[in-house]
């Protein structure tokens, strides 16, 4: 039960919130839409859209989704990789920052499309290491539990 509800708060509740913020907050001409621009999805899509962009901060609509999928994605590898005691398990927990790290500067280089955010990069740098803070907290805190009960 612990590992599902680990599983419910620290991966999928955050990444249902950035693509709920990313569907119903951010303006339909962003990047990520552009897969739904000649379907029928965009007309219900745009009628549905709440008009949170002009209320929410910037902060929010652009790099909160980064922390949120980034504290994610490193959540999953903590757990995925959890009884691993080697150094093959770190590298996994950091391949979310590597990931994010390359993409960001793809950007930045013009060879991937979106724009470049040093802003992106330090949420990412929080998400990510928030995560890993985290995952050190519970597993402690699982630990002194589990031999308290014994």
């Amino acid at each position: 039960m612990k590992k599902f509800t680990n599983i419910l708060f620290t991966v999928i509740l955050p990444l249902a919130t950035g693509i709920a913020i990313y569907i119903f907050a951010r303006p339909t001409s962003v990047a990520g839409f552009n897969w739904i621009e000649n379907t029928a999805l965009k007309t219900s899509l745009a009628s549905f859209q709440l008009d949170l962009s002009l209320k929410l901060p910037n902060i929010v609509l652009y790099n909160l989704p980064d922390f949120l999928w980034i504290f994610a994605f490193t959540s999953l590898m903590n757990l995925l990789w959890s009884e691993e005691k080697n150094s093959i398990k770190n590298l996994y927990v950091i391949a979310p920052l590597i990931i994010a790290f390359a993409h960001e500067t793809g950007q930045g280089f013009s060879k991937i499309n979106g724009t470049f955010d040093t802003l992106d990069l330090l949420f990412y740098i929080i998400g990510s290491g928030a995560s890993i803070i985290l995952y050190g907290y519970l597993k402690t805190y699982n630990e002194k539990e589990t031999a308290t009960s014994i």
